[in-house]
């Protein structure tokens, strides 16, 4: 027999699993492959025992041959006195230990499965257990919020925005939704000219008017927040709630001058009767879409568009009838910031892709804005003052509408019409 081929098994096996103990600890490998770990130790211990009989047999031999002693008096004293073996079953077990120190899953299994001698983990001092060392070691914290930016107002910044003395608020403006009869136009309210002989008498005209209403709606909020907190707080909670009540309220209002229904709160412009929605042709997006919008848009230099984020893909997706892409046509430059000549705003403020609304052109310079009262953000320690509390509440006043309320028709006798506000509708098809 070969010895030494027989204990380089030995250390090949033993050197195997190791490797293997170690990616399980590591979590390369399941906790299921355990066994076949151990399995790889018991072999590699019958090699080893294996070997050492044949030693201790050939040198018990050797001395026999010799007439050195007895077969007692030859064989070698042994590796280890009783005293010095180890509490550990096998090898494997002890490797077992080792990792259950790094990984607390493996510790809980092995724990579970009785397999570790009691008051082991005691005997290390290590940060991974609390009551051997980990208490000791402190955890850092970083006083700073972290928060996604906040979308910018969409709707207020180029509106036509009016102070409001009082909760109600009346304005004139021409009345331009008649029917054009030509040479009489929409946009003349009304007023028509006549060709006259000389001397003969002037015809009398007409100029027709409308009231505009701006009625005021409140929104608002609370919140309670304990003083301890307050208090105790590495960040300055107080700011940090009237900064973020400011910037929700700035979103809120800003949501509903789009999608507002006018009951109780303002007009948005992608329901508003002067919005001219235009057939879709498919669930998409596709050109014919962005040149009927276009052909409904009243021209003008402060014209936006709109556009949920979910239709980025298909307006990349925009070809020609010979497939060319209009939008981009490479991948080197980057996304433009114009459609047809007017910039594009992407937001999350109006509806999904195939909805009514999901991308529009608006002129806001038409959308009236009533301010009465700017979000406010106030504090009081009485209300809850037994619950030893601050009561933080916002609470705005504002009214928003197009101040057109239809779109406008044009000659030859109201063919088709024209609005500042166009978009598309909801998708019905199949």
């Amino acid at each position: 027999m070969d010895i030494g081929k027989l204990r380089e098994e030995a250390l090949a096996l033993n050197t195997q699993a190791q490797e293997l103990f170690g990616k399980i600890v590591e979590g390369e490998e399941p906790y299921e492959k355990y066994q076949e770990a151990e399995k790889m130790l018991a072999d590699a211990g019958q090699k080893m025992d294996l070997t050492n009989s044949v030693k201790t047999a050939q040198t018990q031999h050797a001395a026999l041959t010799e007439g050195v002693g007895s077969l007692t008096a030859a064989t070698p004293p042994p590796d280890e006195t009783p005293e010095s073996k180890s509490a550990w079953p096998s090898f494997g077990h002890f490797l077992a230990a080792t990792a259950a120190l790094r990984n607390p899953a493996v510790r809980a299994k092995l724990e579970e499965k009785h397999m570790l001698p009691d008051g082991w983990e005691k005997k290390l001092l290590q940060e991974a257990i609390g009551a051997v060392g980990g208490f000791l070691v402190p955890v850092a914290y970083r006083p700073e919020m972290f928060e996604k930016a906040y979308e910018s107002a969409i709707v207020r910044p180029r509106a036509t925005v009016i102070p409001m003395t009082t909760v109600q608020l009346q304005m004139p403006s021409m009345d331009q939704t008649i029917n054009p009869a030509a040479p009489k136009s929409a946009f003349m309210a009304g007023t028509v000219f006549q060709w006259i002989e000389e001397a003969t008498e002037k015809p009398e005209v007409e100029m027709l008017f409308k009231l505009i209403d701006l009625i005021v709606h409140e929104y608002a909020g609370w919140i309670p927040v304990s003083n301890n907190l307050i208090a105790d707080s590495v960040i300055s909670l107080e700011a940090l709630i009237r900064a973020h009540f400011v910037k929700t309220a700035v979103a809120y209002e800003d949501w509903h001058f789009l999608n507002g229904s006018g009951v109780g709160q303002p007009q948005g412009v992608i329901t508003a009767g002067a919005t001219i929605q235009n057939t879709r042709t498919g669930a998409g997006i596709v050109w014919a879409d962005i040149s009927g919008i276009l052909h409904a848009f009243q021209p003008g230099a402060n014209g936006v568009w709109v556009i949920n984020h979910c239709c980025l893909e298909e307006i990349l997706a925009l070809q020609d009838t010979a497939t060319n892409y209009m939008w981009i046509p490479n991948m080197r430059d980057g996304v433009p910031e114009r459609l047809m000549g007017y910039p594009i705003i992407w937001t999350e403020k109006v509806p999904a892709l195939g909805s009514k609304g999901d991308i529009g052109l608006y002129d806001f310079s038409y959308y009236l804005i009533g301010d009465r009262e700017a979000p406010t953000v106030d504090s009081d320690t009485s209300e809850r003052f037994r619950y030893n509390q601050t009561t933080f509440r916002l609470s705005a006043r504002v009214d928003g509408k197009p101040w057109l309320t239809a779109p406008v028709k044009i000659m030859p006798a109201g063919a088709t019409s024209i609005s500042p506000f166009v978009n598309l509708k909801v998708y019905v098809g199949g």
